[in-house]
Order: C-alpha cells, then structure tokens, then sequence
C-alpha cells in the first residue's frame, strides 16, 4: 500500500509539472502567437539563485526571499522588452506582455471568424489581460465576420472597470488592475518592433496596414527573403530598409498584399542581404509594402 500512495504521489507531481508545461505553451501562444521552447531557462534562474543564496551562507527564509526578489525584478525587465511577433491576432491574444510599454501604440489583425465570446473587462479602458479581438468587438472597431486591422495604446494602471453590453458583447466589471489599454480611433499607426512579420494573418484581410518602425541602431535583425515583393515570414523593418522604404533610424511604412509568386531572390540592398526562397507550395502570399522614411522623404514603392 505504501508503494502504491508513493506512486501515486510522485505520478501527480510528475503530471502537474507537465500541466504547468502545457499551461505555460498555451498563455505564451495565445498571447503572442508563437512557441517558446525557453521556459526551462525561466525556471532554472529562480532554481539556481536559490542553490547560490544557499551556498553563500543563506538562510532557507532569506534564501527563498531573495529568489522571490530576485525572480520579480527580473521578469519586470522582460516584461519592459516583449517584443511583437506578429501582426496576427488570435482569439486569446492580449496585451499582458506590454505591460510595462504604457503609450506604446499596437496594431494587431482580427480575423474576420474569431471567437469573440470571451471574458473582457471594461468599457472604452480594458484590463491587458482582455483579449484584444472581443475587446475590440465591444469597443466597436471590430466587426465579426470582417478581418480588421485594430491599434490599441497601452495605458497604466486603473481603480475599476465597468461592464456593459456592446455590439453583442457583454464585459465585465472589475476592481484595481495594473496594465490597461482602450482602442485608437484616430488612424495613429502602431509601433512594431525590427522582428515582427505578418505571419498567419488572415488570407482575406488585403487592406493597407501603415505601421511605425523604431530606430534600429547600428543593425537590423531579422530574416528577410526575396526583393520588393517579400514572403509574409519575412521581418517588415529589415524588408523596409531593404527595399529603401525606411532607414535603420526608423520610420513609417505601409503594407499591403499582392498576388502570390513562385520564387524570392536574393539581393544585396541598403546593406541588408536577403535571402533566397523557391518553395511555393509551402509559403503564404506574400506581401508588399510602401512608405516614407522618418525624415519625411518619400521612399520607393515597394517593401
């Protein structure tokens, strides 16, 4: 019998640890729209601190407290660089990872069939951890059925949220939260970051996306494929600089798609270096895009 509870003991904690795996693939997917394999290295900082406060003569207590310390600063710091992936929006994509970025300016696209039957909290100001597509709905610069292109700008944090009923979505009322953010009306483009692409957007969405790329410094990073027409995988600021569209300082660009082809050369520009691709059968449409550059010159068609 004591063999069997030990058993049955060490297999729930071996499952629990493969629940908060799973949970932990699911919230980074929903919220961001991609897969990260790096959780192991998360959890390894708080292990390994603790070992080292331990080693060096720590109390346990002290030892667990300044892991905790330790653990929060350095997730703040995270927090304060999420970058965005994709423009592409799921139907539990929010904006939690921005938290720290209060006034940043975010454009995500919404599929036109997205379940939009989720919890959001607020009216006009919604928590971060509302999903943007619902919240968008609710708000009224979404319309199911319609894939829409929606920027929201981060805001801090707010004392109560109101509920209300909204073009056919109900939200919910809540007290103190940290991260907020309401939806612009304005036509103010978002800020993406030099790695986001248009990956996984929705097939049917063809409307012009104007976009705000930051200064790069000294380089760009990003994968980048084809010239002056690029695969939807491809960076949009790296593919901007290439195609003289912006400049490593930054600036803003519009993207539209543009009828699928076979292959994607490669060709030095602008000393960015694209790379070759010829596999139609496995690539999206791609995309297009113009713009001007940050000091106001007006760019060559084409991104």
């Amino acid at each position: 019998m004591g063999d069997l509870i030990q058993l049955l003991v060490s297999g729930m904690a071996t499952g629990a640890i493969y629940a908060l795996a799973a949970l932990g693939f699911t919230l980074l997917w929903q919220a961001a729209g991609v897969i990260n394999f790096a959780q192991g290295e998360f959890v390894m900082l708080p292990a390994f601190s603790m070992l080292f406060f331990i080693a060096g003569g720590s109390p346990l207590w002290l030892a667990f407290l300044l892991t905790c310390v330790l653990s929060m600063i350095a997730y703040e710091a995270l927090m304060g660089q999420a970058q965005q992936v994709t423009l592409a929006a799921q139907a539990q994509t929010n904006a939690a990872v921005f938290r720290d970025q209060v006034g940043r300016r975010l454009t995500f696209v919404c599929p036109a069939n997205v379940n939009i039957n989720q919890d959001v909290y607020g009216t006009d100001v919604y928590t971060d951890t509302s999903p943007i597509c619902a919240a968008a709905a609710h708000a009224g610069v979404f319309t199911h059925g319609t894939s829409t292109a929606v920027t929201i700008v981060m805001e801090g944090e707010k004392q109560s949220f109101t509920a209300s009923t909204r073009n056919s979505v109900t939200s919910l009322a809540y007290g103190r939260w940290w991260g907020t953010y309401s939806f612009l009306r304005s036509g103010q483009p978002g800020q993406i970051d030099w790695n986001t692409t248009i990956a996984t957007v929705a097939a049917d969405y063809m409307a012009p996306i104007t976009l705000v790329c930051p200064p790069a410094g000294q380089s760009a990073q990003g994968d980048v494929w084809g010239s002056d027409v690029y695969p939807d995988d491809s960076a949009i600021c790296v593919a901007g600089v290439h195609a003289g569209a912006i400049s490593l300082a930054g600036g803003a660009l519009t993207v539209t798609r543009v009828t699928k082809q076979a292959s994607f050369p490669a060709i030095t520009r602008n000393n960015i270096t694209s790379r070759v691709w010829s596999d139609p059968a496995t690539r999206t449409p791609p995309r297009r895009c113009s713009g001007t550059a940050s000091a106001g010159v007006s760019s060559p068609a084409g991104c």
